[in-house]
């Protein structure tokens, strides 16, 4: 049974955020292939051993073609349009060789598919870095991702009509659901 709390903190206002206590499940360590588009492959590892809730824990190698997606100065909330070339978004797409410096993120279930929602840091020729929420990518000479998957069902993805994109959902139905805490400080 997972634990679920909301905190809420006053000083010079209120912060607030929950969160879900559980535990891991397995880990894979997997080799991508080049030539392999990175974001399926992902998916395809999941889907192949049925994983529905996990996180990136590693993901290290090279990529050659890149679409990235990162808000535009002028995007407002709600966003009605996050794909790749919406107007709400700025896409970046680069045809090169680059070193994936870091990937993170996670996958869960969106809608009862998978989603991932993945954000990578890359290196290309003098060391630029370039980074964003990432749409597709092209393995160059290899990928090796490690992949966590959540024991149970403690977070789920939903849309949130406010911000206008899928989001974090805490505490489905059975977990365990403590009073909040209020503290001064």
């Amino acid at each position: 049974m997972a634990l679920f709390k909301t905190l809420n903190y006053k000083k010079g206002g209120k912060m607030n955020y929950e969160y879900v206590i559980g535990k891991s499940d397995r880990i894979v360590v997997a080799k991508i292939q080049p030539g392999a588009e990175l974001v399926q492959s992902v998916l395809d590892i999941c889907k192949e051993l049925n994983i529905s809730v996990a996180i990136i824990n590693s993901f290290i190698g090279t990529i050659e073609k890149l679409y990235l997606r990162n808000p535009r100065d002028t995007t407002k909330l709600p966003i009605t349009d996050e794909s790749e070339f919406a107007d709400q978004v700025d896409t970046t797409v680069l045809f090169r060789q680059m070193e994936i410096i870091t990937i993170d993120g996670n996958i869960m279930k969106l809608d009862g598919e998978l989603y991932p929602n993945l954000h990578g840091v890359f290196s290309e020729a003098g060391g630029n870095l370039r980074g964003g929420h990432i749409f597709r990518a092209i393995i160059w000479s290899q990928a090796e991702v490690v992949i966590q998957e959540l024991k149970g069902e403690l977070v789920k993805r939903e849309m949130d009509e406010q911000i206008g994109i899928p989001q974090w959902q805490l505490n489905p139905p059975g977990s365990k659901v403590s009073e909040p805490a209020e503290r001064e400080e």
